[in-house]
């Protein structure tokens, strides 16, 4: 691809993306050389549009291929016959490194790794920690590697250049709002070829609003103040305790206490919000 590549790296190549490899042969001594060609030790088949070569004088031979992944190596070697003598040879190798960038992301919201809801109950106005560990999943160094989020939390990385397999963890924070939340973190790096690769991992938290209510009524009435009913003594009293969960979470271990003693019997002791 124009580059005399004839150490690794060499050029970057997206997997799969055209290769073009030239071959410039030069005639270096003073006869002229015939049934000059050039073979490579990777099997590429290699043309060339002259077979005689006068002194002094060059000609380009070409081949193509598409680019596998990782370090490839390969080794042109150039013949030529002369009036005389044994037949010449000279070589030279070429390098590329085909490319498969990739990057992912795990997004944590108070170290849990919440990708469906409802995530970790967290009290409304408390702290909510989210953490995005950043992993270069492909075969080359990242770089402006970044973290995004859809609703705006600005996200802090530490480093913006990734090698191969590394991880790194990027920070946000914020305060617990009332109900289910979710928001998305976006990684995204450059690789040295190619476009910008992306990855995406959701996460979710509860911002927990819980109460309970009580209303209690002696033989029917909501006697909140005195005197209440007329009973008389020696008959019955009926206590009702109408408990209702005024919050947005579940409450369990329900139960009803009275400060004269009475013991109180309740249904269930879970309530679900409402």
């Amino acid at each position: 691809n124009g580059e005399d590549a004839d150490v690794a790296t060499g050029p970057f190549i997206p997997v799969g993306g055209a290769v073009a490899w030239t071959y410039a042969v030069t005639n270096t001594g003073n006869v002229t050389l015939t049934s000059v060609s050039v073979t490579d030790d990777q099997g590429v088949v290699v043309s060339c549009p002259v077979s005689v070569l006068p002194p002094g004088a060059t000609t380009t031979c070409t081949a193509s291929g598409l680019a596998t992944a990782g370090q490839y190596a390969n080794v042109g070697t150039a013949t030529g016959t002369p009036p005389v003598g044994s037949v010449v040879t000279a070589t030279n190798p070429a390098h590329y490194f085909g490319t498969t960038p990739s990057i992912s992301i795990i997004k944590y919201t108070n170290g849990e790794d919440a990708d469906v809801a409802t995530g970790p109950f967290v009290p409304v106005g408390g702290a909510v920690a989210w953490t995005y560990a950043v992993t270069n999943t492909g075969n080359v160094t990242l770089t402006s590697v970044s973290v995004s989020d859809d609703q705006g939390v600005a996200v802090s990385c530490p480093v913006s250049v990734l090698p191969p397999g590394a991880t790194t963890t990027c920070t946000a924070s914020g305060t617990a709002t009332a109900g289910q939340y979710a928001n998305v973190g976006t990684a995204t790096g450059t690789p040295p070829v190619g476009s910008v690769v992306t990855a995406t991992n959701p996460s979710h938290y509860f911002g927990t609003t819980p109460s309970i209510l009580i209303v209690k009524y002696t033989n029917g009435e909501d006697a909140d103040v005195a005197t209440g009913p007329f009973i008389p003594v020696g008959g019955a009293v009926a206590w009702t305790y109408a408990v209702t969960n005024t919050g947005n979470v579940t409450l369990t271990s329900v139960s009803v206490t009275d400060d004269q003693g009475v013991v109180v019997s309740c249904p269930v002791s879970v309530l679900p919000p409402g």
